[in-house]
């Protein structure tokens, strides 16, 4: 219930991590939503860091929101087009949600 403990989330959509959730993990993604706890590496096009998350890692995107009360404990690389970034020929897929 909420919990990712390893592994990874490879998607060309959007991932959203509620307030709540627990995920140990890397993640790849068009845009990462955090509002819970997380740690691993990010890369996306961009990041959200929501009020209340706690973000322990690698983070590698394009733009990143920063809310107040967000905790981050690591590295944020800006860079134009983040290695890693997930692209392909089928589009967006469905939103995974970690609750």
């Amino acid at each position: 219930d909420g919990v990712m403990t390893d592994g990874s989330i490879k998607t060309l959509g959007n991932v959203i991590l509620t307030e709540g959730s627990q995920v140990h993990c890397d993640i790849q993604a068009r845009t990462v939503s955090v509002q819970g706890t997380f740690q691993g590496s990010i890369r996306a096009d961009r990041a959200e860091l929501l009020d209340g998350c706690q973000v322990t890692g690698t983070v590698y995107v394009n733009t990143v929101y920063i809310d107040d009360g967000a905790v981050l404990n690591g590295d944020v690389r800006m860079q134009k087009d983040a290695p890693g970034f997930v692209t392909g020929e089928d589009g967006p897929s469905s939103i995974p949600v970690i609750h």
